[in-house]
């Protein structure tokens, strides 16, 4: 398997983001503020009011596990950025 090709997590459904802050003990406003986000943003994104498409929702989203991390090296097209000519 090449380094593109190295498998991430599944994505999380709220539901198991909430039943796993139960299982270790943890608040969300406690999770949030412990990552400089503000508890009622994260508490949005969990709830579905929020759908973390862009922006600080975004952020949360991919800190919560509820979509893939974003490979720094390819752009949004999923294009790789090196621009070395060969």
């Amino acid at each position: 398997m090449s380094k593109n090709e190295q498998q991430q997590p599944e994505p999380k459904t709220p539901d198991e983001v909430k039943a796993d802050f139960l299982a270790k003990g943890l608040t969300i406003s406690g999770w949030a503020r412990s990552r400089g986000y503000k508890p009622r943003e994260v508490s949005l994104v969990l709830n579905g009011q929020v759908k973390g498409r862009y922006g600080k929702g975004h952020e949360i989203a991919i800190a919560l596990g509820l979509k893939p991390s974003v490979d720094a090296s390819h752009d949004r097209r999923g294009e790789s950025t090196d621009r070395r000519v060969a």
